[in-house]
């Protein structure tokens, strides 16, 4: 088991909003053993979603590409954005592209167009096993 991070050792660029890297390793590891704890005594997957990715900054893509290049049997990350925040040359797509180039993750993407009230509506009352309300 590795030592504690004391808060002095994580050094915050105020000016970039980056951990240093010595700083960025031990929370990509912690949060590796993190994840690795939970999907493998789980009897169930352990699905992370992530909304808004179009605000997502370098370092937490970072982080997050480091939990995806690992081989996890039961881990599904699921990640939403709006596309027109979001272009072709934001950090989460070189993130993606590297990733599914050089380990082998797949990426698929899923375009949702706009919901009516009464699709929502039907969706959540089938989750919920329900009539529809509305």
């Amino acid at each position: 088991m590795g030592k504690a991070v004391k808060p002095s050792e994580c050094v915050v660029n105020e000016d970039l909003g980056q951990i240093n890297g010595n700083a960025l390793l031990r929370l990509q590891y912690l949060i590796s053993q993190f994840v690795d704890i939970i999907s493998t005594h789980s009897a169930v997957s352990l699905v992370l979603w992530l909304d808004n990715l179009q605000w997502a900054d370098e370092t937490s893509l970072t982080i997050l590409s480091g939990m995806l290049r690992q081989k996890r049997k039961k881990f599904f990350f699921i990640g939403c954005h709006r596309d027109d925040e979001m272009r072709n040359n934001h950090a989460f797509w070189k993130v993606m592209t590297n990733d599914e180039a050089d380990v082998g993750v797949l990426v698929t993407q899923v375009k949702m167009n706009c919901m009516t009230k009464n699709t929502i509506n039907a969706a959540v009352s089938d989750l919920l096993c329900l009539s529809p309300r509305l």
